[in-house]
């Protein structure tokens, strides 16, 4: 029975990490793509979101190991590209998945020696896809937004935070909250 909650879990969270690995490449395609069509904002939100997504890719890398084994091999796919507002609503669509994919089963049952690990990597993945599907839907309704901001990942927890630009960077909230500004 051990035995089987460990490859449930390494499955599961093998199948995030290459998830989030994917995730990593699509966004700065789509940052780049945004970035061309004169949308500087939203290139740096979906720079932003490749960045937490590899923050999110860390913590499941972190996991495994603490399950004592080491990440599957992740084939990283080259995906459809469209117009920045096409590619928020692909955005919005693959989070509210991963969402979905983190919540798959309820939590994946561990031994208790990783299950904290295992159980933080999870929520923190599922809490930053909730945030990326929100960031996106606002920002597909604000193309055109004369604003300029910045943007501020958590090296910790993926987290984003977006601040007017100028503005500073955000008060740490948690011990996740280790906050760097994206370039």
């Amino acid at each position: 029975m051990k035995w089987l909650l460990l490859t449930s879990a390494m499955l599961s969270l093998n199948a995030a990490l290459h998830e989030e690995l994917n995730a990593v490449n699509r966004y700065e395609l789509y940052s780049r793509k945004a970035k061309l069509e004169g949308y500087s904002n939203v290139a740096k939100l979906f720079h932003a979101v490749a960045i937490s997504e590899y923050v999110q890719s860390e913590n499941h890398k972190a996991a495994l190991l603490a399950l004592g084994t080491r990440p599957g091999k992740t084939t990283v796919t080259r995906p459809r590209v469209g117009t920045t507002s096409e590619n928020l609503q692909s955005a919005m669509t693959i989070e509210s998945n991963m969402r979905l994919l983190m919540n798959v089963g309820g939590p994946v049952q561990t031994p208790a020696k990783a299950a904290d690990v295992v159980s933080e990597s999870f929520g923190l993945a599922r809490d930053a896809a909730l945030e990326h599907e929100q960031l996106f839907w606002t920002a597909s309704r604000h193309l055109t937004a004369g604003r300029a901001f910045d943007y501020y990942v958590s090296r910790i927890s993926g987290r984003i935070r977006i601040t007017t630009s100028g503005g500073g960077a955000p008060r740490p909230r948690s011990y996740t909250d280790d906050y760097f500004k994206i370039q």
